[in-house]
């Protein structure tokens, strides 16, 4: 699933199992890599590790069983391509498993991000001094 999730952006990738160091190594060809060998997690943009790293938690969320997910400030790193990419990734694959929840916290602009079963709530932005958050009381 991890191979099939990072392919979606042009990358390819695998994890690898060490077993007898107890170590998982998550090897990526970024698509704009001009050769084959894996590129070590630590040489790649901030875009393409936040990039990697939601296609693995989305690869291991389909082996936890648990109501709810929840992924915060995912996207601090990515530019709006990649933002526009992941959050449809991540849309679609809390689409094919409506039998849970997901919330997806992000500081970042969330213009056209919507659509059926799809709830977008934006908090109103604070003052950086305000101690107290204020709350409208319902009419009626």
């Amino acid at each position: 699933q991890f191979g099939n999730n990072i392919a979606s952006q042009g990358h390819s990738g695998r994890l690898r199992f060490d077993h007898k160091n107890h170590e998982l190594n998550l090897e990526v060809i970024p698509a704009t890599s001009q050769c084959d060998e894996n590129t070590k997690t630590k040489a790649l943009s901030g875009g393409e590790k936040s990039f990697t790293t939601i296609s693995f938690i989305m690869a291991l969320g389909d082996g936890l069983h648990v109501p709810f997910r929840a992924m915060d400030e995912f996207d601090v790193f990515m530019d709006s391509v990649n933002r526009k990419i992941s959050m449809d990734l991540l849309i679609s694959f809390a689409k094919q498993r409506d039998h849970y929840q997901f919330l997806f916290l992000s500081p970042q602009d969330i213009n056209g991000i919507g659509g059926p079963k799809v709830r977008v709530h934006k908090l109103q932005k604070t003052d950086r001094d305000q101690r107290t958050l204020d709350f409208k009381q319902p009419n009626g």
